[in-house]
């Protein structure tokens, strides 16, 4: 028995607006039996005579292989790349160039959906031939069988839209399949800030409990940073001088050299520091204590947890405090463009919400200031 059978035309009844196909079948080594393998006949042929051209074209170069001994199975052609390969590849490229979180969580989905793609024995169909009802096939097991929510959903559809581009932009693929897949509708998200009493809580008890924490907490509320920027944050990123701290485009989440003032408060906070290290040590490494190795964002939130559960601090992040800021020099009257600067928003948009969040009823100084009707 031959393992493969030659090519064939599918003209779609000679409709040139459908989508034309040659496709041949070869024996899979893993199922023994035949596997299809279709090739679309690009749109950019726009007549019937141009079409039919292009098909004999790949009709005969494909047939030539098949009866030289090529083996599908064994190529790694762009569009016959295996899904199997070209999730691999696509994490191979990735290590060169993303940070060591990003490319954890990369190859956490990745990992997901090729555990699904062997559940369903399509690993090894050619990724040109993972489609939109693979994809919507998928997010429906996601959604079924892991029990995520609809934000959770969303991040996937995200994600696996950013793989299937790399894909798309290699040719591995005609279009990617997952752009089809629609995003399901989310709660609004919430802005928490502390109560007054969680404040007086944190500003009394942090400092003598937690010293490195507390210094974490005022660079979040004085300057905003994200854990992920402060844990890479290294001795030569502040200067005490000029009052100023530089969050590097390697270390910001929109990847923008930033230099953000540092607040006349927070400075004699950071001066209780030791500065006499070395300029290339991380400020919070190990045990959040200088060091030379950077250290993950996470350790924040478990030092953080240990210090709310003590304190009865319940559903509330560290980073709530940034909320706090915001709310704060909302209602001490500054200008919206200039929280927008400092809270880092890319648009005047993003600070809307935080004054919707904050400013949905009228201020004291109208309630009590009001022009009077004379």
């Amino acid at each position: 028995m031959e393992n493969f059978k030659l090519t064939t035309l599918d003209d779609a009844n000679g409709d040139i607006d459908a989508r034309w196909y040659v496709s041949y079948s070869f024996l899979n080594p893993e199922t023994n039996k035949y596997q299809r393998f279709k090739i679309s006949i690009s749109q950019r042929h726009k007549t019937k005579t141009a079409k039919y051209r292009k098909a004999e074209q790949l009709k005969k170069e494909i047939d030539t292989k098949l009866l030289k001994g090529w083996n599908p199975f064994e190529d790694d052609q762009p569009n016959l790349i295996t899904t199997d390969k070209a999730f691999k590849l696509f994490l191979k490229v990735s290590e060169k160039t993303l940070r060591k979180r990003t490319m954890q969580t990369y190859s956490s989905f990745i990992t997901r959906i090729s555990l699904w793609a062997n559940k369903e024995r399509i690993q090894n169909i050619p990724i040109s031939h993972f489609s939109y009802h693979h994809a919507q096939k998928f997010m429906d097991y996601l959604i079924m069988n892991q029990e995520i929510n609809n934000r959770t959903y969303n991040n996937y559809v995200s994600t696996y839209r950013i793989v299937f581009n790399f894909f798309e932009k290699r040719e591995f693929i005609l279009k990617n399949p997952f752009m089809k897949v629609d995003f399901l509708r989310e709660d609004e998200g919430k802005i928490v800030a502390f109560t007054d009493n969680e404040w007086k809580i944190i500003y009394n008890k942090l400092p003598e409990e937690d010293p490195q924490l507390w210094i974490i907490a005022n660079l979040i509320y004085y300057a905003c940073l994200r854990p992920a920027e402060i844990m890479r944050l290294k001795f030569e990123n502040i200067d005490m001088n000029r009052q100023k701290i530089y969050s590097l485009a390697c270390n910001s989440k929109n990847r923008k050299q930033q230099v953000i003032e540092m607040s006349s408060l927070l400075h004699p906070i950071l001066s209780t520091m030791k500065w006499d290290l070395p300029q290339d040590y991380y400020i919070f490494s190990k045990n959040l204590l200088p060091g030379k190795v950077e250290n993950y964002p996470t350790r924040i939130a478990e030092r953080w947890r240990k210090f709310a559960d003590r304190n009865g601090i319940k559903d509330k992040t560290i980073y709530n405090l940034k909320h706090n800021a915001a709310g704060r020099l909302i209602d001490a009257g500054f200008n919206p463009r200039d929280i927008q600067l400092h809270l880092r928003h890319s648009s005047l948009e993003q600070t809307e919400i935080y004054i919707e969040k904050f400013r949905n009823v009228s201020s004291e100084r109208l309630k009590n200031d009001f022009p009077p009707f004379v």
